[in-house]
This record gives structure tokens, C-alpha cells and sequence, in this order.
């Protein structure tokens, strides 16, 4: 197994970089690229040139070429930006969840509630 597939395979989040080391431009891609996306990227002399994933709360990268510090350092920046976003949204994805388990469950208590309470209130024409 290659690193780029390990990584793939072992990463929770997962980015690709694509980009131009000898310009300085790149951008990361967290899902798969487009053919139209990529041959305007291609046209523009951008090509992959690695990924970054998160595996067991560390960042890993598999890199196809060297890249210049400055350009790791700001991947890097970007990265952590697109992790909290994810976790993000996973979370807001849990807790919504969560939430509608919740819901099913107390629906039919919450029921029973209201008609205990209504029976409750009836008056006793026992008398």
C-alpha cells in the first residue's frame, strides 16, 4: 500500500493539495475534483501534489513533492480551518441526532403526560 492510499484509508479528515510549488499557489480540496475542476486547474499549472488527513487526532501528510516551508505553514493554517469546520458540522450532526432520538422517544411520554394531566382535571361525578 502506497502512502497516499494509507493515508486515505486511515485519515477521519482527509484533504487533497493541489497546486503550483514553483508559483506558491495551491488550494486544498476536500472532496474528489471534477474533471472540468481539474483541467481548469491543470490549465493553470496546478497539479496534485499530496494530501493531509487527521488519523487518531494527528495531523499526517503524504506529500508527492517537497514543499517549501512557507507553503507547508500556510496548508497547514488552512487545514486547521477545514478540520474545525468538519468537526463542526459533525458535531452539529450528532447533536441533531441526538436531538430526534430524543424526540421519538419522549413523543409518546410527553402524550401520556398531557392525557394523565386532561384525566387529572376531569371533574369526579362520582358524588
Amino acid at each position: 500500500m502506497d502512502k497516499f492510499t494509507e493515508l486515505a484509508a486511515t485519515a477521519q479528515v482527509l484533504s487533497q493539495i493541489i497546486g503550483n510549488p514553483e508559483t506558491g499557489d495551491f488550494v486544498l480540496v476536500e472532496e474528489p475534483v471534477p474533471e472540468c475542476v481539474s483541467q481548469g486547474l491543470a490549465a493553470q499549472g496546478m497539479r496534485f501534489c499530496g494530501l493531509l488527513g487527521i488519523v487518531d487526532g494527528a495531523t499526517r501528510a503524504a506529500l508527492k513533492e517537497e514543499l517549501s516551508d512557507e507553503a507547508y505553514t500556510g496548508l497547514a493554517q488552512i487545514f486547521n480551518q477545514q478540520v474545525m469546520r468538519v468537526l463542526a458540522a459533525r458535531l452539529e450532526e450528532r447533536d441533531r441526532s441526538e436531538a430526534e432520538r430524543a424526540t421519538a422517544v419522549s413523543g409518546p411520554v410527553d402524550d401520556f403526560v398531557s392525557w394523565a394531566n386532561a384525566l387529572h382535571d376531569l371533574p369526579d361525578l362520582r358524588d
